[in-house]
C-alpha cells in the first residue's frame, strides 16, 4: 500500500479530530522531553522531572497562612470521610470534634435542601447519598454511587449509560471515554493537576511535613503532577496530619470546582446581554424514533407547526402542548420535514422528536454588533465553554480520586483509618469490593450494549 493510501486508511480508521490530538500532545510531550531530557526519570511507564522549583513559594505561603492551609486539610478530611474523619481528627479533643460534627452536619443538611429545591422530587437513592456522605464523606457516597449504577444496568439494560470513563480528548463510542475538546482539555488537565499537588504540597508544610521536590510528567501522552512529602516524616505524624495532607488534593478541586462555577454563573449574566438565542442545534438523532431517517443527522431546529423555536425553553414549553404518534412539521436547517413523534423513553405519555446533544444557538445582537463587531462577543462563549469544563473536570476528578482504591487519595486516608481501628482486612475487602465496582462501571455498559445490539438482551 502506498503511503498516501495508508495514511488515509489511518485517518479514516482513527478519525482527523482524533489523530490531531494524538499528534499536537506527542509533539508537545517530545518538545518538553528533548529540551529537558537530562532530567528526566524512566520510572516504570511514566518519565517524570523532579525540581526544587516552587518550594520556596510553598514554604513561605505555608508559613505565612498556616491556619489557613491546616484548616482546609481538615476541611478537606470531613469531605472525603465525614462524621468518621471528624473523629479521628479530633481524638483527644471533644469540644472540637462536637463543633466540627454540628458544622459539618448544618452543612449536609443545606446541601441536602438545595438539591430537594432544585431536583423537586427527591427520590430515596438521593437521601442515601446523603446519608452516606454525612456519615462516611465523599469516600463512601461514591461507593453507593458505583454500587447503584451496577444495580441499575442490570435492571435496565436498555437506559444504560456509562458513568465511568476515561477523560480524553479523543472521540470513540467503542471504548468508555468522555470526550473533551483538545484546547479544553489541556487548560483543564494542567489547572486540575497545579492546584491538586500544590494543596498537597501546602498542607504537609503547614504540618511542618517536608516537601523533598515537585515534579511533572507524563504516561504516554497524558500529562501527570506530584509533590513529594518526606515519607519518613509523614509515616511518624499523627492521623490527624496524615489525613489532612492526603484529603487537600481533592478538596482543592472541589473548591476550585465551586469558584470556577461561581465565576461560570457571572460570566453567564455577561453572555445573555450580548448574545441572544436564535434556534436549538443538535449533534445527533437517536436511533429507533421516526424521525430517524428523516430529519438531518445534525443541524439547527427554528420552528414546530410554523411556531418559533429560539430556545430549547421554546422547545420544552411546545412539546409539552403535543402528544406522541402525532404528526408535525419540524423547520431545520430552513428546509421543513413532516414526522411523527415518538415516545419519550423515561415517560410514554410524553412525545419525544428524537434530538439528541441540544444547545441554543447563539446569535450576538445588534446593538453589541454595532459597537464592537460580531467577532470579538465569541471570546465570551469560549471562556464559557472553558469555565464549563473546568467545573465539570475538576469535580468529576476531585471525587473520583477518594475512590477508597489504593493508590487513590481515598484510598490512603480510608487504609489510615483502618489501621487505626486495626480493622486491616476490613479495608482490604472494601478496596477489592471498590475495585470491581469500578471495573463493572466501566466495561458492564459496553456489555450491555454489545449484547442489546446483538438482540441477546
Amino acid at each position: 500500500m502506498e503511503p498516501a493510501g495508508f495514511l488515509s486508511v489511518v485517518i479514516e480508521k482513527v478519525g482527523k479530530e482524533n489523530l490531531t490530538s494524538l499528534v499536537v500532545l506527542s509533539l508537545i510531550m517530545a518538545v518538553i522531553y528533548f529540551l529537558d531530557r537530562k532530567n528526566f526519570q524512566k520510572e516504570g511507564v511514566l518519565l517524570l522531572r523532579r525540581t526544587k522549583k516552587g518550594l520556596d513559594f510553598i514554604n513561605r505561603n505555608a508559613e505565612k497562612y498556616r491556619n489557613f492551609y491546616i484548616f482546609f486539610g481538615y476541611l478537606g478530611v470531613f469531605f472525603s470521610l465525614g462524621l468518621v474523619g471528624i473523629r479521628f481528627l479530633f481524638r483527644n479533643n471533644k469540644k472540637d470534634r462536637l463543633r466540627a460534627t454540628v458544622l459539618g452536619s448544618a452543612f449536609v443538611a443545606v446541601l441536602l435542601i438545595i438539591t430537594a429545591y432544585f431536583t423537586q422530587a427527591p427520590t430515596f437513592y438521593h437521601y442515601v447519598i446523603f446519608v452516606t456522605f454525612w456519615l462516611g464523606g465523599i469516600t463512601s457516597a461514591a461507593l453507593i454511587f458505583l454500587f447503584w449504577k451496577v444495580v441499575t444496568a442490570l435492571f435496565h439494560p436498555a437506559t444504560v449509560q456509562p458513568s465511568v470513563q476515561l477523560v480524553l480528548p479523543l472521540k470513540t463510542q467503542k471504548l468508555p471515554v468522555f470526550y473533551v475538546p483538545l484546547p479544553y482539555w489541556v487548560v483543564a488537565i494542567l489547572t486540575i493537576v497545579v492546584v491538586h499537588e500544590f494543596a498537597h504540597a501546602l498542607v504537609a508544610r503547614a504540618h511542618n511535613i517536608k516537601v523533598k521536590s515537585m515534579g511533572y510528567g507524563f504516561f504516554a501522552v497524558i500529562p501527570l503532577g506530584f509533590a513529594e512529602p518526606d515519607e519518613g516524616q509523614l509515616k511518624r505524624s499523627g492521623i490527624a496530619k496524615k489525613l489532612s495532607v492526603y484529603a487537600a488534593g481533592s478538596m482543592s478541586n472541589l473548591f476550585f470546582a465551586f469558584i470556577f462555577f461561581l465565576l461560570f454563573i457571572l460570566l453567564g449574566h455577561v453572555v445573555g446581554m450580548v448574545f441572544q438565542p436564535s434556534g436549538v442545534e443538535y449533534s445527533f438523532k437517536v436511533n429507533n424514533t421516526y424521525a430517524y431517517s428523516i430529519i438531518p443527522e445534525s443541524g439547527v431546529l427554528t420552528a414546530i407547526n410554523g411556531t418559533p423555536v429560539m430556545s430549547i425553553d421554546d422547545l420544552i414549553n411546545i412539546l409539552e402542548k403535543l402528544k406522541p404518534n402525532q404528526t408535525v412539521v419540524l423547520t431545520i436547517n430552513g428546509q421543513n420535514y413532516t414526522v411523527k413523534l415518538s415516545q419519550n423513553p423515561q415517560n410514554s405519555s410524553l412525545p419525544f422528536i428524537g434530538l439528541g446533544g441540544l444547545k441554543n444557538r447563539m446569535v450576538v445582537k445588534n446593538n453589541v454588533k454595532n459597537l464592537v463587531g460580531e467577532k470579538v462577543p465569541w471570546v465570551l462563549i469560549y471562556l464559557m465553554k472553558l469555565l464549563q469544563w473546568l467545573v465539570f473536570l475538576n469535580l468529576g476528578i476531585g471525587i473520583a480520586n477518594l475512590l477508597p482504591i489504593r493508590p487513590l487519595d481515598g484510598g490512603l486516608m480510608l487504609e489510615e483509618v483502618m489501621k487505626k481501628a486495626r480493622r486491616e482486612k476490613t479495608f482490604y475487602l472494601i478496596e477489592k469490593f471498590a475495585l470491581i465496582l469500578l471495573i463493572l462501571n466501566i466495561i458492564l455498559p459496553l456489555i450491555l450494549k454489545y449484547l442489546s445490539a446483538s438482540h441477546i438482551i
